[in-house]
């Protein structure tokens, strides 16, 4: 039966049709799978062309934000520059001081070629009110933020000394905020601003960094310290120590509790009574309590000599740093920049932020006492290790 359909078929032609049909069919299929690929093919272009857009989208977004926020710093600076400057109120022989000086910075940085020379002229000599003068006349004179423009107009260690000259009295919080901002701090910084300023300077600085920075100082601080040094600066940053008299009812217990928590100890340092005792006690008890120390020890042994043996690294900076100024601060400082200047190289940021952070202080005791101790006249000491500009603006700060 197979046979004669077969035969049937090819009598009358519908094999062949059946072949066509067949190769029609598979020429279909094969065409609509090319149709599905380039389907697939559209809706992924679609996807790639949608994702493209929300890249687009979100960079776009990403740009605005920035701008914006460029756009708010760039306000809240002109609005703290403002509010800063409104504050002065300025005597007629100020402004035209202020006028004279001005000039000679806005000749010296309107070319291609910043004057230093000139700059020094201009800032140097004049005291941390001047230069405020200086800025509100810059301003009203030239169209231009005078702290901007410096810093466009210098480099290095040179336009660090003279942005310290123009923050002023901010010159503090500017260095604690600078020492902090980075991915490690420079916690030797921050022990020298801290350890070294009494209750009032402490507050003055927390009031100043929340209207500067929009920040709170020991929440940065918090942030950016750890252990045990983090504790004492805490409690520094506090703000309790003691003002003014020795406290002779407490001074042998003092001595005694810092004896028995260090060198008294057979094993390790019990370090919290020295947190308290350093972070709390006035600098005139600490400077008592040395020698009451003396007193119960063989050999005459001084806190010094305690600190010494009992910390190392970063705690013992700290506790050395309140111990010195508490005993003699003109001496701290004097041996302090000589630490900076001695040995193969000086380190002359460390030895310009020291007379920035003194320059309206005590800079004329400072000089007084290295002269003394050192055997050595502190401005020939400076002129032969400081180099370049640093060293003629420094000079000219100490009217030399």
């Amino acid at each position: 039966m197979a046979k004669f359909l077969s035969k049937a078929k090819d009598t009358l032609g519908f094999g062949k049709y059946e072949k066509l049909y067949d190769e029609e069919r598979a020429a279909h299929e094969e065409t609509l799978e090319l149709l599905e690929a380039a389907k697939r093919d559209l809706e992924n272009t679609k996807e790639a062309l949608s994702q493209a857009e929300l890249d687009l989208a979100r960079e776009r977004s990403l740009r605005e934000d920035l701008q914006n926020e460029l756009d708010s710093i760039k306000v809240s600076e002109e609005e703290a520059v403002q509010k800063e400057l409104e504050e002065i109120q300025i005597q007629e022989s100020e402004r035209e001081l202020a006028l004279k000086q001005c000039e000679i910075a806005y000749n010296a940085m309107k070319g291609f070629i910043t004057s230093e020379s000139k700059l020094i002229e201009a800032f140097c000599s004049q005291t941390f009110r001047q230069i405020q003068v200086m800025k509100q006349v810059y301003v009203s004179n030239y169209g231009k933020d005078l702290t901007n423009h410096v810093r466009k107009s210098t480099s290095g260690l040179f336009r660090t000394f003279l942005l310290g000259l123009l923050q002023g009295e901010d010159y503090e919080v500017n260095l604690l905020r600078s020492a902090m901002k980075g991915l490690t701090s420079e916690e030797e910084i921050i022990i020298e601003v801290l350890a070294i300023s009494s209750p009032s300077d402490i507050n003055k600085m927390k009031e100043m960094y929340k209207k500067v920075f929009d920040r709170d100082l020991q929440e940065d601080v918090k942030k950016n310290t750890s252990g045990e040094l983090q504790k004492l600066l805490i409690v520094l940053l506090q703000a309790e120590r003691s003002i003014g008299d020795v406290d002779t009812s407490s001074l042998e217990s003092d001595a005694k509790m810092l004896h028995s928590a260090g060198e008294g100890k057979t094993f390790g340092t019990d370090i919290q009574p020295w947190i308290q005792i350093f972070g709390n006690r006035s600098f005139a008890h600490l400077k008592a309590l040395n020698d009451e120390y003396m007193k119960h020890q063989k050999k005459q042994k001084n806190l010094r000599y305690a600190i010494e043996r009992c910390f190392g690294g970063k705690m013992q900076k700290a506790f050395l740093t309140i111990l010195d100024i508490s005993i003699d601060p003109a001496l701290y400082f004097s041996n302090l920049l000589n630490e900076f200047m001695k040995g193969v190289g000086c380190n002359e940021a460390g030895v310009v932020r020291t007379l920035l952070l003194r320059k309206e202080k005590d800079i004329a005791a400072i000089m007084s006492t290295y002269d003394e101790i050192h055997k050595e006249p502190l401005v020939l000491r400076l002129q032969s290790e400081l180099s370049g500009d640093v060293n003629k603006g420094i000079l000219a700060m100490l009217e030399v």
